[in-house]
């Protein structure tokens, strides 16, 4: 740009003009001074919009190029002799645009009397405010406000403090209603388990998040994510240490009892499922498989339906795959898994009938052969408990609900708090 001569300059801006709105309002308003379009005929107003008409016009007679449509013109577009086409142009350089305050700046810019320094900033620059706040109307297109992607720039920490103290401040009711709003609230144990494996920390009370006196369900569904974080914390390092940073050197009973089943099951020309709530762990599972060679298919709540379906239709048409490695919440229902005759439930889930429909992927329509199940539980941990807690509840449950019932039944904050207590050795 500092290269481009005083003469270069101005046809570079004359080419932009032509393509500009500008352009045609500026020549309406110079035709009206020149009497080429009359405003007024036999003592009355020419309507505006006669008045743009007559202009368009006038226009296409005298300088039909800047009349046609600009994606047919190829190269530059040369301006006519015409007097009103170039007061137009003089108008538009030099009233509407200040090309003399351009060609001054360029020039000291390539004397070195001003430097210019390209910096990445956080904020928008001053200097695009204007842009950025711009009415709809300032824009060559029609599109609505709701979509310009100008509005969607941060501009609160630029703005100065008297505007953000009156015209852009918070209400702090509304930040706590937001911030109440937005707490996880674990109606159900599946609910609960996805909270805990998404916060990173628990406060101490609820004043952090909550009004200063919240309601008693907020209270006790806080007790509830606070007794079972421990046990979220605890139970995917029962099923492996390496799960744990820097747990990988230490060996894990369970994925040794399991790999001597995967074995048994092998030898003996049988398939499996193997069901766990952690996608972590079924990954070091996976390694395992990897490691030995081993086809396998896997389903997690990453899948959509269709790759979902995929892995069923590859497991269910090829015997060459001993292995299905299923995330219990994404594929504990809903699937026909009848080319496996052997279920392992890699860690327990404290209510049975969860476990059960997952199980009985295997007990379809078309099963021919005896389903073997397994449950692989630590001895001495919490996971003892619960399977107590299986047993206890189907026990409950097996009188009072159906199946479908008891798969939507609840665990009540005494219980997590029992799970939570010491084990006796």
């Amino acid at each position: 740009m500092l290269s481009v001569g005083r003469i270069a300059l101005e046809k570079v801006l004359e080419q932009a003009v032509l393509a500009s709105p500008l352009f045609t309002a500026r020549w309406r308003w110079d035709a009206g001074r020149a009497l080429a379009v009359l405003r007024f005929r036999n003592g009355k107003k020419v309507p505006p919009p006669i008045q743009r008409m007559r202009a368009d016009d006038l226009l296409a007679s005298v300088f039909p190029e800047a009349a046609a449509c600009q994606e047919n013109i190829v190269g530059e577009i040369g301006l006519p002799g015409h007097p009103l086409v170039r007061e137009v142009m003089k108008d538009a350089l030099h009233e509407a645009l200040d090309v003399e305050g351009l060609k001054e700046i360029l020039a000291r810019m390539a004397a070195g009397e001003i430097r210019c320094l390209a910096i990445d900033t956080p904020v928008p620059s001053v200097f695009s405010h204007e842009i950025l706040n711009a009415n709809p109307y300032a824009y060559l297109d029609d599109a609505p406000l709701e979509e310009r992607r100008a509005r969607a720039v941060e501009m609160r920490r630029v703005l100065p403090e008297a505007v953000v103290a009156e015209v852009g401040r918070l209400d702090p009711a509304a930040i706590a209603e937001v911030s109440r709003e937005a707490w996880p609230d674990a109606r159900d144990p599946d609910e609960l388990q996805d909270v805990l494996q998404t916060l990173i920390a628990l406060p101490e009370g609820p004043g952090g998040y909550a009004p200063s006196a919240p309601d008693r369900q907020i209270q006790n569904r806080l007790s509830m994510l606070r007794v079972s974080f421990p046990l979220a914390i605890a139970c995917p390092v029962l099923c492996d240490p390496a799960l744990l940073p820097g747990g990988g050197e230490v060996g894990s009973a369970k994925m040794d009892a399991f790999l001597e089943l995967l074995d048994e099951a092998e030898d003996d020309g049988h398939r499996m499922l193997v069901f766990s709530q952690f996608t972590s762990l079924l990954k070091l599972v996976r390694d395992e498989l990897e490691a030995r060679s081993l086809p396998f298919a896997s389903i997690d709540g990453s899948m959509n339906a269709r790759a979902r379906q995929n892995e069923v239709d590859r497991f269910q048409a090829s015997a060459e795959i001993p292995v299905f490695l299923i995330s219990l919440k994404a594929g504990g229902t809903g699937l026909n898994l009848t080319g496996a005759d052997t279920v392992v439930h890699f860690d327990p889930w404290w209510n049975p009938a969860v476990e059960a429909q997952a199980t009985d992927r295997a007990h379809r329509i078309g099963q021919t052969r005896t389903v073997n199940v397994y449950k692989l539980i630590v001895a001495g941990t919490v996971e003892e408990k619960v399977l107590a807690l299986q047993q206890d509840k189907a026990r409950l449950l097996a009188g009072v609900f159906d199946e479908s019932d008891a798969a939507n039944a609840r665990l009540s904050l005494d219980e997590l708090r029992e799970l939570g207590r010491g084990t006796e050795s």
